[in-house]
């Protein structure tokens, strides 16, 4: 395994990782953009609510800056997206494209729901601006708000280097 591998299969948290201000703008403007019905971590999953975003976008340019300076990094994003998940709407258990996944929590601290999974791992909590990376070959999966509404901006990479 090389060492950029070691790097992304580790996988990496950072509490309050954004501007608070910048944070709730992006929950905000997620939250009032139109969302589509119909995504799913696996075929078989239950579905729930997403909306892309375009890697040319100022916004997601900038939150892929953000993540390159705080991995000390180089990659590509392959799909910037917002899962959008309201009580009720569990992911199943998945692998990603690419080689990593970074997950920022922007919804407001959900009271002791909407955990972030991965398997045989660790279970970790949802907590507002929060940020995971983690190797997209770990079997993952975000559990639905007991309550409110679950947002996390998801940024698939392929790492320069592997």
């Amino acid at each position: 395994m090389t060492q950029n591998q070691n790097k992304i299969v580790e996988t990496k948290i950072f509490d309050n990782w954004m501007d608070e201000a910048f944070t709730e703008y992006v929950y905000n403007k997620i939250l009032n953009l139109p969302h589509q019905y119909g995504h799913k971590s696996t075929p078989e999953a239950q579905p729930f609510y997403s909306l892309d975003l375009s890697i040319d976008d100022d916004i997601t340019r900038f939150i892929c800056s953000k993540i390159a300076k705080t991995l000390d990094l180089r990659f590509s994003p392959l799909r910037v997206y917002a899962n959008i998940q309201w009580p009720g709407m569990n992911g199943e258990y998945h692998d990603d494209d690419g080689e990593m996944t970074c997950l920022w929590m922007i919804s407001p601290t959900l009271e002791e729901s909407g955990e972030f999974e991965i398997k045989n791992e660790k279970k970790i909590k949802f907590l507002f601006n929060r940020f995971i990376s983690f190797s997209a070959y770990k079997t993952h999966r975000g559990l639905a708000p007991a309550k409110g509404v679950r947002i996390t901006i998801a940024v698939k990479c392929k790492i320069y280097g592997i």
